[in-house]
């Protein structure tokens, strides 16, 4: 059984989901809580898929209905600043199935570490390696730049670096 599962994760918010000073975990209001878990075979299969979807999109259309019928409480101080932003800003995507690492708290509630993210990162980083690479291989099949290679050994500066994975994820 992998650490890994999926799920539908929302932010914590006392207004909606409630705080029981004493009982639930004070951490609990810094953390994404787990909605609901799927298994894989729920994922992939297409019928199921489809019920999770709208379980989602639900999710989604309750929240917005929430924000949007100005409810006094949300006004109140969250413990993320720009809350409202973050839950208004994807506009019916806020809730989406995520993997996660699932942790339990002492008072029992089960928290969300969000993994898609890192996913996402590689993903739109890996797409610009690969448009470099595409960028420097047109360049290398100029006339020019094989010229160039011919009387010097090597490719002209503007294409003799070639973007590989290695310290994709590192900053330049």
């Amino acid at each position: 059984m992998s650490r890994f599962q999926l799920a539908c994760c929302e932010l914590f918010n006392d207004c909606i989901h409630g705080f029981v000073e004493g009982t639930s975990n004070r951490e609990i209001r810094f953390h994404y809580i787990v909605n609901t878990c799927f298994t894989m075979e729920e994922f992939y299969d297409e019928y199921e898929y489809e019920k999770i979807e709208e379980y989602c999109e639900f999710l989604n259309n309750h929240y917005s209905r929430f924000v949007y019928g100005q409810n006094v409480s949300l006004k109140r101080p969250q413990p993320f600043p720009n809350y409202l932003r973050i839950i208004t800003h994807h506009q019916r995507k806020y809730i989406l199935p995520e993997i996660i690492e699932k942790h339990i708290l002492s008072g029992d509630e089960s928290i969300a570490i969000i993994k898609t993210v890192w996913i996402k990162i590689i993903q739109r980083t890996w797409k610009k390696i690969f448009s470099l690479q595409q960028e420097v291989k047109r360049k290398r099949q100029q006339y020019s730049s094989i010229r160039y290679r011919e009387l010097h050994g090597t490719w002209p500066v503007d294409c003799a670096y070639y973007p590989t994975l290695r310290g994709m994820l590192s900053s330049r």
